[in-house]
């Protein structure tokens, strides 16, 4: 198995080839962590990174290997050990090949980041030359993959859950990750996947580890809450068709971090001063409204986008994705605004949840306000303006975004 695995590594080439070599760089590490124990490839750790050439660390694991009491981790070693060592090898060469001052962020970008367009690209590599902070880099990686639609945002899930899944392992290791996906796959609820994850960091002990994931949690919380495309329906949205019911929202954060994110400094604190005051759920959409209604421009563009996607997530939370997707093959065949309305008149009346009932009513109105919104920089015609509001939440809500 392992040479023919090697065969396909060889026969690689460019991106392919580096992704590949991550993935089972990744697959070795988990192995060291779990044959060796983590303080022992903790160690082999610092070596590698105070500068240790390949042979130095080959003989260090070596050693390790060789006082392991254990026989059933040793014969794993000494099973997969010839395979990671080859690895590591390739993988250190390939270093050499093709080394560069920016030779991190440009694998990083190859191998998590393919799927932005070549502006964004271009705009997040002059952020990180002009000397943004990792935070900052992220957060516009976040904004990037809210906006993508389709098979780029498919793509884009699977590439920065893969990453999301790789953190998690080498902080936790295989087994203990394979229960948190064992409880998403269960249908487990959000709060009780975060109070395993929180006892999981709790139970660490290397604070560096501890730092990073706790640095990274809440972006992969939400690449894992968003989802992928919806034309393809990943299995954590199948899940949440099959609980559609269930009337748990995203955060107060969430939202203002996923949705809000126009807003001003000023205008988030007032929200959250509402939402803290305990201001009905009216109330707070009537002042996002407000607050939207004041924007023009690049931020208006930018507040219409967010706030479809947000209508969006709705719709699939209070009928499932399966509807929203039937309810747009069936404006794609050619059905009247006249009955789609009345499709989706019957798809709110039918939710059985009451809470999410009354929540998708308050929100259609706002829904059609933002999707009757011109994304274009000159206005449309009296004509136009009518159409537009005939069609409004029908017409563009059941677009995939």
């Amino acid at each position: 198995m392992q040479d023919k695995i090697f065969e396909f590594y060889e026969a690689t080439t460019g991106e392919q080839k580096t992704e590949a070599a991550t993935k089972l760089k990744g697959a070795c590490r988990a192995l060291m962590a779990d044959v060796l124990g983590k303080d022992n490839a903790d160690e082999l750790k610092a070596l590698r990174e105070s500068g240790a050439t390949h042979d130095e660390l080959e003989a260090k694991a070596d050693q390790l290997v060789a006082a392991l009491t254990d026989e059933a981790k040793k014969a794993k070693a000494a099973k997969y050990g010839p395979g990671c060592k080859k690895i590591y090898k390739l993988a250190s060469r390939m270093r050499r090949d093709h080394h560069d001052d920016h030779g991190e962020y440009k694998d990083y970008y190859k191998i998590y980041l393919s799927w932005l367009t070549t502006e964004q690209h271009n705009e997040l590599k002059q952020l990180k030359e002009a000397g943004k902070s990792k935070a900052e880099l992220v957060a516009k990686i976040m904004e990037f993959y809210i906006d993508a639609t389709g098979e780029r945002r498919q793509t884009a899930f699977e590439k920065l859950g893969g990453a999301c899944r790789e953190l998690m392992v080498s902080a936790f290791g295989q087994d203990k990750v394979d229960e948190v996906k064992a409880m998403k796959t269960a249908g487990a609820s959000m709060d009780a996947i975060r109070a395993k994850v929180n006892e999981l960091i709790d139970g660490l002990d290397d604070d560096a580890k501890k730092s990073r994931v706790n640095e990274y949690r809440s972006t992969c919380e939400k690449i894992w809450e968003l989802g992928g495309s919806t034309s393809t329906t990943p299995s954590s949205r199948r899940r949440r068709d099959q609980q559609h019911h269930s009337h748990t929202m995203p955060s107060f954060d969430t939202v203002i971090n996923t949705y809000l994110v126009w807003l001003t400094d000023e205008q988030k604190e007032e929200l959250k001063q509402m939402k803290e005051s305990s201001a009905s759920p009216e109330s707070m959409v009537t002042k996002v409204i407000e607050f939207y209604d004041a924007t023009e421009g690049e931020v208006r563009k930018r507040a219409t986008l967010r706030l479809r996607g947000a209508c969006h997530a709705i719709m699939v939370k209070a009928v499932g994705e399966q509807k929203v997707n039937e309810m747009k093959e069936l404006k794609q065949s050619g059905m009247s605004v006249d009955e789609l309305r009345d499709r989706v008149d019957q798809l709110i009346a039918d939710i059985s949840d009451e809470t999410m009932k009354k929540r998708a009513q308050m929100m259609r109105p706002t829904c059609e306000r933002v999707y009757n919104e011109p994304l274009v920089d000159e206005l449309p015609t009296v004509a136009q303006r009518v159409r537009r509001h005939n069609m409004a939440f029908l017409n563009d809500h059941l677009q995939v975004r």
